[in-house]
């Protein structure tokens, strides 16, 4: 309610001047608006009987009329009400209030009391600038600096943009622009000048970050390689097959959040996604932990293509230092590109992200993830193929293949740690070959490799002892 009285404040006195046709009708009730809108400490603050001072006037279709009251709906938390604040604000605007014009834009901007339109947010902030409103033209530099709407992103016309404008915003992202050299020769110390002589909070906070952030950022030789590869390939016309089952299993890596431009790297966050099959729907399902935040989901899959359904992610603003400065994303991922780079599997998607709280995309993100190599317990790598067989099976004992030739894995889970042995038995019990004997595992998962070669084509029994318990199953040699 402070902001609204300022605001009425400030508008009081331009009435006197700029529509003096009203002062003798207007003048007095836009006294009275004020008074029971500020109260006193015999009167309450009445926001009703402000509005009903100003009613004549608005009425009377007084342009400074038109805003008091849309600005009063608008602080409502009731839609109708926001619905009619919009309405008058357009009247006041199309009247040629140049604050009006500014507030409309807003409105666009954010959707409030109207669908949200970011090209008809910038047309209301152009004007709005044409008429006087110097926070207009930070808008617009914020509209070019993020490329929304019909603007396509150029920082050189959002700086131009920016030092139209005497609104402390706009020095703030001035200063964003020296520092990083977006649109304008980088000069950090006339960014961090700015800062200092712009008395804003998240001037301050910007400040605090610049001198130690950023500089360990980038990307290492590997990714660099990596993301070369991906770009080829979204380049490429051909389609570019993946085969889902090859998703399956731990990958680990990066989110990699760009500047609006997407060639500057403002943060890193850990990141790593498992993938598995459902045993009874055959989806690939899949968790992902990036930073803090924990996503669960389906794999959507198309014919030669795949991708997550999508992420919800809480990630630190890139210009604060301020630990629970945290921004919500509602992240979409792209069609996922396999990348091979020394002999190591990557992952790379990129994705569109919309900021809940501020109404608007979020800057382009991509994540690079390798896949992390499985070994069985006795250190031998182990295929895709056989991982994605292994976890279809539900039974204790999961043998791959079976039938078998000559390499076969045996897996099991422990739910506690235990003494275990693995042993591989002919039919009649007179050949048996221990795996392991009486080993000390913990719990979770185990996969051994043995070498079939050494045995004669038939039937066998693999046997596990458990501590007190014993598990066996059949397989075939051929």
């Amino acid at each position: 309610m402070k902001t609204i009285y300022k605001f009425l404040l400030f508008s009081y006195f331009i009435t006197t001047t700029a529509y003096s046709q009203d002062s003798l009708d207007c003048e007095y009730n836009f006294m009275k608006a004020l008074y029971f809108l500020k109260g006193n400490e015999y009167i309450k603050p009445d926001s009703l009987k402000a509005i009903n001072y100003l009613k004549p006037c608005v009425e009377a279709e007084n342009p400074i009329a038109q805003l008091f009251m849309a600005r009063l709906y608008l602080n409502s938390n009731d839609e109708e009400r926001k619905k009619k604040g919009f309405i008058l604000t357009k009247k006041a605007a199309k009247q040629d209030l140049a604050l009006a014009a500014y507030d409309l834009g807003v409105l666009f901007k954010y959707g409030k009391g109207h669908n949200q339109n970011l090209v008809k947010a910038a047309r209301w902030f152009r004007k709005g600038y044409n008429l006087g409103n110097s926070k207009a033209a930070y808008s617009l530099g914020y509209m070019f600096f993020k490329g929304f709407g019909n603007e396509t992103q150029d920082y050189k016309k959002a700086v131009r943009w920016f030092k139209k404008s005497d609104y402390p915003m706009a020095k703030h992202w001035l200063a964003v622009c020296y520092y990083f050299g977006y649109g304008v020769e980088q000069n950090k110390p006339k960014a961090l000048q700015f800062l200092r002589e712009n008395p804003i909070e998240n001037s301050e906070r910007l400040l605090s970050t610049l001198n130690n952030q950023f500089e360990e950022n980038g990307l290492n030789e590997e990714e660099a390689f990596v993301l070369d590869e991906f770009y080829n390939l979204e380049n490429n016309a051909t389609e570019n097959s993946l085969p889902v089952n090859s998703l399956i299993g731990d990958w680990n890596g990066s989110i990699i959040q760009y500047d609006w431009s997407n060639s500057m790297v403002m943060q890193k966050l850990s990141t790593s996604l498992n993938f598995r099959k459902d045993s009874i729907t055959d989806e690939i399902l899949y968790e992902s932990i990036v930073g803090d935040n924990y996503n669960s989901g389906e794999v959507i899959n198309y014919s030669s293509s795949a991708k997550l359904d999508k992420l919800n992610l809480q990630i630190k603003h890139p210009y604060s230092s301020n630990a629970t400065d945290i921004l919500n994303y509602e992240v979409i991922p792209s069609e996922m590109q396999l990348v091979n780079y020394n002999n190591d599997e990557f992952m790379v998607f990129s994705t569109e992200s919309f900021i809940d709280g501020w109404k608007e995309p979020g800057s382009p993100m991509l994540l690079i993830l390798r896949k992390e190599k499985t070994f069985t317990d006795n250190n031998i790598e182990m295929s895709n193929e056989a991982m994605t067989a292994l976890e279809a099976q539900e039974s204790f004992i999961k043998l791959y293949p079976n039938p078998f030739e000559n390499d076969l894995i045996i897996a099991y889970e422990l739910d506690v740690s235990l003494n275990v042995s693995v042993n591989i038995t002919s039919i009649d019990g007179a050949r048996s070959y221990n795996i392991t004997s009486n080993s000390q595992q913990n719990a979770g998962n185990h996969r051994y490799y043995f070498d079939g070669s050494i045995l004669e084509n038939g039937i066998y029994i693999i046997n596990i002892t458990y501590g007190n318990e014993v598990e066996t199953k059949m397989i075939v040699k051929n």
